[in-house]
């Protein structure tokens, strides 16, 4: 019976460092993964600022070239020859005409732009998805990983107790076969004198 407690103590205190390993090995792992992940996240910012310093580049240059527009249009009003005495004025749905094509002619090139951006504008909120995702799957992560520092503390924490009670539970056993051997000794005792 003895013998048979020991080794079932034996068995629990060997169960209880295997699962610590467990533990040890799975922290190991989720330290990899979180350290994996914060060399990732600087790479996709790094995209993120180039996308949008792409994005910044060509505003620029579409303002240069409205700049530019205008200004050979003041050019062209400057070096023109005065405009000879005005004929009879045109209708007024072709002087609206008039005014309205230059609009139409700044108008055209930004369209022209909007549609270009509108796949790089798409893949920055995808990117932008990506990177909130990322930083959950941090959050997560770092909440499993104080989970499981909390318990293996908790087994650490116990493991003293364990150890400290196998002796009290020895001493205990050893005392129950003392009082037993006492009694069956008495026992026998009484026997013979009766």
């Amino acid at each position: 019976m003895l013998l048979l407690l020991l080794l079932l103590l034996l068995l629990l205190l060997l169960l209880l460092l295997l699962l610590l390993l467990l533990l040890l090995l799975l922290l190991l792992l989720l330290l990899l993964l979180l350290l994996l992940l914060l060399l990732l996240l600087p790479l996709l910012l790094l995209l993120l600022l180039l996308l949008l310093l792409l994005l910044l580049l060509l505003l620029l240059l579409l303002l240069l070239l409205l700049l530019l527009l205008l200004l050979v249009l003041l050019l062209l009003l400057v070096l023109l020859p005065p405009p000879p005495p005005p004929p009879p004025p045109p209708p007024r749905l072709l002087l609206l005409l008039l005014l309205l094509l230059p609009l139409l002619l700044l108008l055209l090139p930004l369209l022209l732009l909007l549609l270009l951006l509108l796949p790089l504008l798409l893949l920055l909120l995808l990117l932008l998805l990506l990177l909130l995702l990322l930083l959950l799957l941090l959050l997560l992560l770092l909440l499993l990983l104080l989970l499981l520092l909390l318990l293996l503390l908790l087994l650490l924490l116990l493991l003293p107790l364990l150890l400290l009670l196998l002796p009290l539970l020895l001493l205990l056993l050893l005392l129950l076969l003392l009082l037993l051997l006492l009694l069956l000794h008495h026992h026998h005792h009484h026997h013979h004198s009766q």
